[in-house]
C-alpha cells in the first residue's frame, strides 16, 4: 500500500521550474506561482505524428459517439435542447454569420452561435442532430486536450487518461450539458483551467491554448473567475511566448493595489508593481492603479474608482490598507493581505 501511495504521489508531483525560462516578477512571490505551471516531460517522440493525430481523431469520435449514446430516452438527434432551438437557431436562420457577437442574457455567447450558423447549412429536420453532434464533439475535445495539457501536472498516461474520462463519463451532464450548443461553454471553463496551466512548447500547441482561452471567454462570462490565475501565469511566466492562452485578458480591466516596492512605504524604485503594469499595458484592455502611500505618481486613481471599474484586482504592495478589503470581485493576494491564504 505503502508503495502505491508513494507512485501515486509521484504520479502527480510537478517537475521543478525549467532554469531556462525568464525570471518571474515579484521577486520570491513569483518564483512561488511558478509552481503552478511545471513543463511537461521531454520524452523523445517515438511514434510518427500521423500516427499521433490519427490517434487524438479516433479519441475525439469514441468520446463524442459516447456521449451521443449515454443520454436515455429520446436520443439527443432528435430533440433540440433550450435556446439552442428557441433563440441560436432562430437568429442564426433570419440573420446568417449576422448574429455571432448578439448578446443574450447581458454577455456574448461565441460558441454556441457558431454552431447554430453551421447548422443552418444542414437541412431543417436535421438541426437537432447537427446541435447534439457538435455538442458532442466540442466535449469530446475538451476531454482530448484535458489529457494533453495536464501532462505537467499528472505525469502518467493512464491517470491522464482518466481525467480525460472523466470529462465525457460525468454522470450529471446527462441531465443538460450534454449534447447540445449552448451548453459547449461548460466544457470549454474545464478545459480552459488547463489551458492556464499548460505550457505548451510547439507553435500548434501554442495556437490550440490560445483558441481555447478565447472561445471560452467569448462564450461564458463565468470564465473570469479564472483571472487571477490568469494574472498568476503573467507574472510567472512573463515571456511572451507563454502568453497565447491569456488572450482573455485584453477584454479585462485590471487593478492593481500596491506600487511602493514594499508595504507601509512610498518608495516606488525598484517596484515591482510597475513592472506588472508595463506587462498587463500589452494584455488587458486597460490598467488602474492606486496606492495609499506614493505621491510621485499622478496617474494613480483613488482606491474606490479601481474597485468599481475593474474585473480583476492585484494586491501588488501588502499595505495595511488592503487587509479590510471589501470586494466581491476576484482578488490575486499573494501577499496574503486578507490573511485567507496566498490566493491567485
Amino acid at each position: 500500500m505503502t508503495a502505491g501511495l508513494a507512485a501515486c504521489a509521484a504520479a502527480f508531483r510537478p517537475p521543478a521550474p525549467s532554469a531556462g525560462h525568464h525570471r518571474p516578477l515579484l521577486g520570491r512571490a513569483g518564483r512561488k506561482l511558478a509552481l503552478l505551471f511545471p513543463e511537461g516531460s521531454h520524452r523523445t517522440r517515438q511514434a510518427p505524428v500521423l500516427a499521433i493525430v490519427l490517434a487524438y481523431l479516433a479519441a475525439i469520435v469514441a468520446g463524442a459517439l459516447v456521449l451521443l449514446l449515454r443520454q436515455a430516452g429520446r436520443p439527443p438527434w432528435e430533440t433540440l435542447w433550450a435556446e439552442d432551438g428557441s433563440r441560436f437557431l432562430p437568429a442564426a436562420l433570419n440573420h446568417p454569420w449576422g448574429s455571432i457577437m448578439q448578446q443574450y442574457a447581458g454577455y456574448t455567447q461565441l460558441i454556441p452561435r457558431l454552431i447554430a450558423d453551421c447548422v443552418t447549412t444542414l437541412p431543417l429536420g436535421d438541426a437537432a442532430a447537427g446541435f447534439a453532434v457538435a455538442g458532442a464533439l466540442a466535449a469530446a475535445c475538451c476531454a482530448v486536450f484535458t489529457f494533453r495539457a495536464c501532462a505537467g501536472h499528472v505525469r502518467r498516461p493512464a491517470l491522464r487518461a482518466v481525467l480525460a474520462a472523466g470529462v465525457v463519463l460525468l454522470p450529471t451532464a446527462l441531465i443538460e450539458v450534454a449534447n447540445s450548443g449552448i451548453d459547449v461553454p461548460w466544457y470549454l471553463m474545464f478545459a480552459v483551467f488547463w489551458a492556464l496551466l499548460w505550457r505548451p512548447r510547439s507553435g500548434a500547441g501554442i495556437t490550440v491554448a490560445a483558441l481555447i482561452g478565447m472561445a471560452a471567454m467569448s462564450s461564458q462570462i463565468l470564465t473570469a473567475l479564472y483571472a487571477p490565475l490568469a494574472a498568476a501565469r503573467v507574472i510567472a511566466l512573463p515571456r511572451a511566448r507563454e502568453q497565447a492562452v491569456t488572450f482573455g485578458l485584453r477584454s479585462m480591466t485590471v487593478g492593481i493595489l500596491g506600487m511602493a516596492f514594499k508595504g507601509g512605504s512610498d518608495d516606488i524604485r525598484s517596484s515591482l508593481s510597475y513592472k506588472l503594469k508595463r506587462i498587463l499595458a500589452f494584455k488587458a484592455g486597460a490598467v488602474l492603479c492606486s496606492d495609499p502611500y506614493v505621491t510621485a505618481d499622478s496617474s494613480l486613481r483613488p482606491l474606490d474608482e479601481i474597485l468599481a471599474m475593474a474585473d480583476l484586482l492585484v494586491i501588488g504592495a501588502p499595505h495595511p490598507e488592503y487587509r479590510d478589503l471589501g470586494t466581491g470581485k476576484p482578488v490575486a493576494d499573494i501577499w496574503n493581505v486578507l490573511g485567507r491564504g496566498v490566493r491567485v
